[in-house]
């Protein structure tokens, strides 16, 4: 995952949990949206900065603005969603400073109309730089830049978030004032006050998590109220955290600010214990026909005066697997023919007639004591009347359901009876529809009632809780749950087998007119390869020296500082560049003990950064650029880290940078050194320094000396070739000969070497650089606190003489891992103990604050540890403590040498011997593992476990490259984490986004450079500048107009498949089965595939595809020879001989007259059978994309069109990030494509690009149009996508996730 925060990187973490916390926000309250809200009031004064941000889950779109946070008084201040027809969903800030100046700025190109959760935050800083001082935030990404501003406003002002002198301030919580109330959920809403992001004080991964989903997906998840309510009480003192699980005190500030809410018109019965965490199901607001029905309190009620038709809602949920309960109180019967039941997420709701009353995919239990299926009643039970409660349980392992009234399901149905389904009231639901289905609940004639899916006990108020729990422990209804079912809640659902970003990746990206490598990939090498590093050792007084000669023609006043560095131990100051404390004009760049850089000259303080720089096994790069002759002060110095400039400093006293004052550190004669400010005591750096530059006379910005990694966002090295270096520079590449008087000093590029200092030698020579992070012992984990680690965090030892303390690594790795460590100190017992942790769990262990933490022990779960007297320990799991020893193997002596090698894939584990450091190694044979099963999120991390003084060295090909390694072990770096999960594009859809041309598809199985087109029947052309190489989700493109035309931009859609560019299997001939050969590629998962054929004109020969199941949709094309239309095959349009769509063309189905196309065949799980007809079977190349419905990746399907601006509600059981949609039956229509990469969240009229056609992405095609978390909403009438009885097909890919599954968090 890319992010678009500088702030972000190298802050906070990602969580390598191997299932999503649900309990980390317990509790929300929902706003009816006509007088509910919360409200304090808030000390008078002058505020600068402030982060405010809340969980919302959106429960209505009324016509109103709907506040979110505000600020009353002499000004006023609002962050608020508008509501308003034709603003419906954007995000806004109003701002108003009590005189005539009002400002406001909206987010016009998103339209956040989803019914799942969203995370809102604005950042304020009225102290930062212009065009910094507001960052605002949905779902952890800055989105600051979709904000447009009114003529008076400009993200330059000072918003109005103070009080004025002596002027109280009343914030309020879903309100502004006396109105504009919010309809939604708010969770964990806060306040940190005096904090802001563009100042560091507090990052975007304080306040959010990161949860991995398959291997590829990555998104934004909660923190626990507790961590909020931690940071606001270190914050200001007006912060606060509102968790809402108080129901007697729903305003409670639980930091410890007291800063507490009074809740107007809300008790106890607005609490719920749905949350971002574990979001429960609720009736669908967005699911909806044109009769008159209405949602209230928190979409748990619904109700209609309707006297006729339809008017019904759905749950948001639906589901294929599982056992799941809930019930309804009846508030008002209404009508007897009122149902409770379920239908399936493929039902047409929106037919104001007929629809699911009459639907066979809808399946309830009548108020008149009937049960209804397919426009049919059938006794079943006693009739429901005001007041009573109705249970629904849904058993979708073995396709059933019961229905219970007041506790007791009727016609003696018993949930708990499993395959037999004994008197259930209806079975056979598996193969039914689409096999999803959802809550379903039809109240007309004053129907009246209120859903508890296991958040709302009391029905809203309506009765007492009680409390019976579901098997999970989870939620909280009136009557007991049958046995092994469950509440309808993400916590319960399962997550999908597999995740839709690992198998489709849409990707944008900008032509160069050449060539490039273009997708979602981590780039193979880097843009310039730094050899060397030199460590230094503040123990052994490593630097550098050399004395200056005379200034250059700037009399000193003018120059650039330049250097990589990774820190080791930074307890104290540690010196990049200085010439000394006794020098005139003293000139230091340095970093401090708490890692904050700091600039100094002629004993003042110049600048001062805020943010920590050290730690954390990163490679960083810090320029300083100085010029005092220039007339304004705060241009003086400029100092940059990773590329950015830095613009708000702890201290920043440039004013007293003296006009043309002299730098001494090119004073003629003055001693200019790196790494110290004298060679002999104290403060000389602690660590890697590489790529260490001074350029003399030059004022040079960061770019001279680095570059963005575009497909990573990551800050890489350049070569500094052309840069004149001045008579006092220099350059040191650390590529001399370490330990000869000056071969760590050697200049490149000039004699201006500088003379080594302290005790040098070739070991302090090493290969780990800005562009091979080897990993390294990380001080962070520090355990017990007994360890100390020298020699650039590659040695540690063990002080501790009564407790065991353990070290492991800043990084680790999965795959096939080779590692070793050399043993300098042994003592008795058996220490050191050397070895590897295989979990979250032992990596936790390891950092424990206190105890003996010892590897191969209880107190370090699923740690492997070899102790120096030849016992090797084996836990039973990656998470076990329970422990195997293998004793009497090979003893460790100091110098001895144990390497591993793992391969965490296949399970196993070698040991190798190598005497005193010396010679060949040699196995342990006793120390092998196999078969041991790893956890192939987290891999292995190299770990020591020290006592009394025992000392050992980690050696991973850092200091010099490991000899003699088991071909295809890889050492830990950078370079070698494993990417080899990520599969390879098999299929590529490249559209120019800015220009009529060409759609360009190109695919492994006929090969890079052989282009088909969508949008004509032209046969396949071979260009070598398209396409060049299939790469991991990504592609390599040449310079081909349609592909790569400088200065115009591109979306590349891509299908991803296997882990090697390999280009199909042949499937030969085999009598009937098949008759044609083919070669045959196919997703592991079954959802998509690639297969070509030649034809032989004969009806009903066969070809036979890989996909493992039934294709749902097939794209045919002949591109040998003759010119063809493209055929398409959808499962909801048929098979018969007027049953085909043509993806070239705009016509309806069977629009070219009857042709024998598929043989009147439906394909089969193996076989597809051809018709005779010339666009698929003849005697020349063929080609079929091949497409099937698989949980959280694809969705084949259909809709028929409303006609009206509220339109179907389609859902695909996750959050699409592609969409094509084709107009099937009623008449002709494009074939429109949408995508999540284009817009990443909704617009008002979306870009549309048009598969049958070259046009560029067009507005207006299909009209307002959402993407959803869980499927897509028609908001507009149009012929492409929604005219009153069409039908409509679709084929929608998936991003991470699906409807309710982990992480509940919507968007990206």
């Amino acid at each position: 995952m890319v992010f678009s925060n500088n702030l972000l990187l190298g802050v906070g973490g990602q969580s390598t949990d191997s299932s999503f916390n649900t309990t980390l926000i317990g509790n929300s309250v929902w706003l009816d949206g006509s007088a509910d809200f919360l409200s304090a009031e808030l000390g008078a004064k002058t505020r600068t900065k402030a982060v405010i941000g809340t969980w919302i889950q959106k429960t209505g779109f009324s016509n109103s603005d709907a506040t979110i946070f505000s600020k009353k008084g002499t000004t006023q201040f609002a962050m608020r969603m508008q509501d308003q027809a034709n603003k419906a969903g954007k995000f806004s800030i109003f701002d108003w400073d009590g005189s005539a100046n009002k400002y406001a700025a909206e987010s016009t190109s998103m339209l956040l109309r989803d019914n799942g959760w969203y995370h809102i935050m604005i950042s304020i800083d009225t102290t930062a730089i212009a065009g910094n001082r507001l960052r605002y935030y949905i779902n952890g990404i800055d989105q600051t830049d979709t904000l447009t501003v009114t003529a008076d406003y400009t993200l330059n002002y000072n918003p109005n978030i103070t009080g004025g002198s002596g002027e109280p301030t009343q914030w309020g919580v879903g309100y502004t004032g006396t109105s504009q109330f919010n309809p939604c959920y708010l969770a964990q809403s806060f306040m940190l006050d005096d904090d802001s992001i563009q100042n560091a004080d507090v990052a975007v991964t304080d306040i959010l998590d990161a949860f991995t989903l398959g291997t590829n997906g990555s998104q934004f998840t909660p923190k626990s109220d507790a961590a909020i309510a931690a940071l606001a009480t270190t914050a200001g003192g007006d912060s606060f955290c509102l968790d809402f699980a108080n129901s007697a005190d729903l305003g409670n500030d639980i930091s410890s600010n007291n800063n507490d809410f009074t809740a107007t018109s809300m008790t106890a019965v607005n609490q719920t214990g749905s949350s971002p965490s574990s979001a429960f199901c609720t009736w669908n607001p967005l699911r909806v026909n044109t009769q008159t029905q209405t949602f209230a309190e928190g979409n748990l009620r619904f109700s209609s005066t309707q006297t006729s038709t339809n008017p019904a809602a759905t749950g948001n949920y639906g589901v294929s697997s599982g056992k799941f309960y809930w019930e309804v109180f009846v508030v008002a019967q209404g009508n007897t023919s009122n149902i409770l039941g379920i239908c399936d997420t493929a039902a047409g709701l929106e037919d104001d007639t007929t629809a699911l009353y009459a639907s066979a995919l809808m399946y309830g239990y009548e108020f008149a004591g009937t049960k209804r299926n397919n426009n049919s009643s059938a006794s079943y039970g006693d009739s429901i009347t005001t007041g009573d409660i109705v249970g629904v349980a849904l058993d979708m392992d073995n396709g059933g359901v019961y229905f219970s009234k007041n506790g007791t399901f009727q016609a003696s149905g018993d949930p708990t009876s499993g395959a037999s389904l004994t008197n259930a009231a209806f079975t056979g639901l598996n193969s039914a529809g689409s096999g999803v289905f959802q809550p379903y609940y039809l109240a007309y004639s004053s129907g009246d009632g209120v859903a508890n899916f296991g958040q709302s006990p009391t029905f809203n108020g309506q009765t007492t809780a009680g409390g019976n729990t579901d098997a999970n422990g989870r939620g909280n209804f009136k009557h007991s749950v049958p046995s092994g079912y469950t509440a309808l809640t993400s916590a319960n659902i399962t997550e999908p087998s597999y995740q839709g970003i690992d198998y489709f990746a849409p990707t944008l990206y900008e032509g160069n007119g050449t060539g490039q490598r273009v997708g979602d990939f981590v780039p193979f090498t880097d843009a310039f390869n730094v050899a060397n590093s030199a460590m230094f050792q503040h123990d052994e007084a490593r630097a550098l020296s050399r004395t200056a000669g005379a200034p250059s023609s700037s009399g000193g006043k003018k120059g650039t500082w330049s250097t990589w560095y990774k820190t080791a131990i930074i307890d104290t100051d540690n010196i990049f560049f200085d010439n000394g404390t006794t020098a005139t004009n003293r000139f230091s760049l340095q970093m401090d003990a708490s890692g904050q850089i700091v600039f100094s000259y002629a004993g003042t303080t110049i600048l001062m950064t805020n943010a920590d720089l050290k730690g954390g096994g990163l490679w960083r790069n810090l320029v300083l650029k100085v010029d005092t002759s220039l007339a304004t002060a705060s241009a003086r110095a400029i100092m940059y880290i990773d590329g950015v400039e830095v613009t708000s400093f702890a201290t920043d006293a440039r004013a007293s940078l003296t006009q043309d004052g002299e730098l001494g550190y090119m004073d003629s004669g003055a001693t200019q050194f790196v790494g110290s400010y004298n060679g002999v005591t104290a403060n000389q750096w602690d660590g890697y320094l590489a790529e260490t530059i001074f350029l003399d006379n030059q004022f040079l910005s960061a770019d001279s000396f680095g570059q963005l990694d575009t497909s990573t966002n990551k800050w890489v090295p350049k070569a500094i070739s052309g840069l004149t270096l001045g008579d006092q520079g220099f350059y040191l590449a650390y590529g001399g000969n370490f330990g000869t008087g000056n071969g760590a000093g050697d200049s490149t590029g000039n004699s201006n070497n500088l003379t080594e200092i302290g005790t040098w030698t070739s070991a302090d020579k090493f290969v780990d650089t800005p562009t091979k992070n080897f990993t390294t012992f990380d001080p962070g984990y520090s355990g017990g606190g007994s360890n100390v680690w020298s020699e650039g965090n590659t040695k540690v030892q063990g002080t501790d003489g009564s407790l065991s303390d353990s070290s492991t690594t800043t990084f680790g790795m999965t795959g096939k891992v080779v590692f070793q460590f050399q043993i300098n100190t042994v003592v008795s017992g058996g220490y050191p103990q050397v070895g590897f942790i295989t979990s979250q769990a032992g990596l936790s262990a390891i950092n424990a604050a206190s105890g003996s933490i010892e590897m191969g022990t209880a107190s370090v779960p699923g740690s492997f540890a070899y102790t120096n007297t030849g016992t090797f320990k084996i836990p039973a799991g990656t998470e076990s403590t329970t422990f195997s020893s293998v004793t009497s193997l090979q003893a460790l002596d100091a110098d001895d040498v144990i390497r591993f090698e793992v391969d965490t894939s296949a399970g196993t584990i070698r040991a190798y011997f190598q005497n005193e450091g010396t010679g060949s190694f040699s196995e342990i044979t006793g120390a092998r593992v196999d078969n041991f099963s790893f956890d192939s999120s987290f891999g292995i991390r190299p770990a020591v476990s020290n006592f009394n003084n025992s000392i050992v060295t980690l050696q991973t090909g850092g200091q010099t490259t490991l000899a003699s390694v088991t071909t295809a072990y890889k050492e830990i770096n950078q370079d070698n984490l494993d990417d080899t999960q990520s599969k390879i594009t098999a299929w590529a859809w490249i559209k120019n986004r800015d220009a009529t041309d060409n759609h360009i598809l190109i695919d492994r199985v006929r090969g890079v450079g052989n282009d088909i087109h969508s949008n004509d029947t032209a046969i396949e052309v071979f260009n070598a500048n398209t396409v060049q190489r299939f790469l991991q989700r990504g592609v390599q493109v040449g310079s081909d107009v349609e592909v790569n035309t400088a200065n115009e931009s591109y979306v590349l859609w891509q299908w991803l498949l296997g882990d090697s560019a390999t280009t199909g299997t042949v499937i030969p001939a085999s009598g009937s089965n098949p008759t044609l050969a083919s070669t045959s590629l196919a997703s592991d998962n079954g959802s998509f595939g690639i297969c070509t054929y030649t034809g032989d004109a004969t009806a009903g020969s066969t070809v036979k595809h890989s996909l493992d199941g039934i294709p749902e949709m097939i794209f045919f094309k002949r591109y040998g020879s003759t010119t063809a239309n493209w055929m398409v095959y959808h499962k909801d349009t048929g098979t018969g001989n007027s049953d085909y769509l043509m993806l070239d063309t705009t016509g309806a189905k069977g629009g070219a007259g009857a042709v024998n196309w598929l043989n009147a065949t439906t394909p089969t799980s193996t076989l597809v059978t051809l018709g005779s007809d010339s666009n698929n079977n003849a005697a020349d190349k063929f080609i079929m994309y091949l497409f099937r419905s698989i949980a959280g990746v694809c969705k084949v399907g259909s809709y028929t069109g409303s006609g009206d601006a509220n339109g179907p509600y389609i859902s695909t059981g996750f959050e699409p990030s592609f969409i094509m949609i084709k107009r099937a039956v009623g008449g002709a229509g494009d074939w429109n494509i949408l995508d999540t990469s284009r817009e990443p969240f909704n617009a008002a009229s979306p870009l549309v690009i048009r598969a049958n056609l070259t046009n560029a992405g067009e507005a207006g095609s299909i009209g307002d149009f959402d993407i959803l978390s869980d499927g897509f909403k028609l908001k507009a009438v149009s012929a492409n996508a929604n005219t009153a009885s069409s039908t409509y097909i679709y084929l929608a890919m998936s991003d991470i996730g699906g409807n309710g599954t982990l992480p509940p968090v919507y968007g990206r």
